[in-house]
């Protein structure tokens, strides 16, 4: 595991490239432009889970974020697109580990994985510590009671750990079956497109590397990287509020729906706050508490509407699957 007491630090911003990531984030189309900016970094199709993962990952900035299990067999490309999350996410904003010791969160310094992207690969190297995982990524905090010796002296005494979220959490997996129901409640379950067509797809972007484009697009794909660390160091964790939360419903028939409905409002939330460049920032007062916040939008609810419907339907199925 990377070495908490010496993070990575913010690069600064040039004049330019600030009002290049704020040009980005105020123009239209910008859940679009993100997806083909992926594409352009060389991962072709897959939109939904695409444009999820990177919400998730944004998603660290509100206070309730939401994790990800990226689920598919060997070779369909699920470390592909966690690859392409970490470049696109600012090093400073990032923790990726390949193994994790069953303690080795509890004892990490209390906020060295606040607003982070934890990231894992595979999930053999998760599967010593799914209890701290789980917890984490449900309570957003881990606290735990050890004993020590004293050195001085020899006597027994207890210490007190902390760390605290928010973090969001992403793991690749070859098999959902890696981890129990518990755990996998507790993650926004995104699959990989396994079809004849995708695998085409990859098939001719692999070959459209070592073409004259191809090299160019390797080239301008740093470029477009270094950009969306920009862009993403701008969006401020500011407070989401939902003028039309007295409207929404969800299914009631089944239990885990009690997990899945907040999944559904982190992706709306999270949605909301990556356009915060295009809403007015409000502020309240209660007090001697100011809070600055941007509402959710209609168009907000019809995206996280048609992500939830491809993504959040796939998690529900493969629990019902298994239940």
């Amino acid at each position: 595991m990377r070495h908490s007491s010496e993070p990575d630090r913010e690069q600064p911003m040039s004049a330019e490239e600030m009002q290049a990531a704020l040009a980005y984030l105020r123009a239209d189309g910008l859940s679009s432009r993100i997806v083909e900016d992926f594409r352009k970094c060389g991962l072709v199709g897959e939109r939904a889970s695409v444009l999820t993962a990177y919400l998730s990952s944004i998603s660290r900035k509100l206070s309730d974020p939401f994790g990800m299990l990226i689920v598919a067999r060997t070779g369909a490309g699920k470390s592909s697109l966690q690859d392409a999350l970490c470049n696109f996410t600012p090093p400073e904003d990032l923790v990726r580990v390949t193994r994790l010791t069953g303690q080795a969160l509890f004892y990490k310094d209390p906020y060295s994985l606040q607003r982070k992207m934890l990231a894992i690969a595979e999930e053999e190297g998760a599967s010593q510590a799914v209890y701290s995982l789980r917890t984490l990524a449900s309570d957003q905090h881990l606290s735990i009671a050890a004993t020590r010796t004293d050195p001085a002296t020899g006597k027994l005494h207890t210490e007190h750990y902390e760390v605290f979220g928010p973090v969001a959490i992403v793991i690749t997996t070859t098999s959902p079956e890696a981890f129990d129901e518990e755990t996998r409640s507790r993650f926004v379950m995104l699959t990989m497109d396994e079809s004849r067509e995708q695998t085409r797809a990859i098939l001719e972007q692999q070959r459209r590397r070592y073409t004259l484009e191809g090299i160019l697009e390797q080239a301008r794909s740093e470029r477009v990287r270094r950009l969306h660390h920009n862009i993403q160091r701008l969006i401020r964790p500011i407070g989401v509020m939902n003028p039309f939360m007295e409207y929404l419903t969800y299914p009631d028939d089944r239990l885990i729906h009690r997990r899945e409905q907040k999944k559904y409002l982190a992706l709306i939330n999270a949605i909301a706050l990556l356009h915060q460049h295009q809403r007015q920032i409000h502020r309240a007062v209660d007090e001697d508490t100011e809070v600055e916040y941007v509402e959710v939008t209609l168009d907000d609810i019809a995206l996280a509407n048609e992500l939830a419907r491809e993504v959040l339907t796939r998690s529900l199925d493969e629990v019902a699957r298994r239940g």
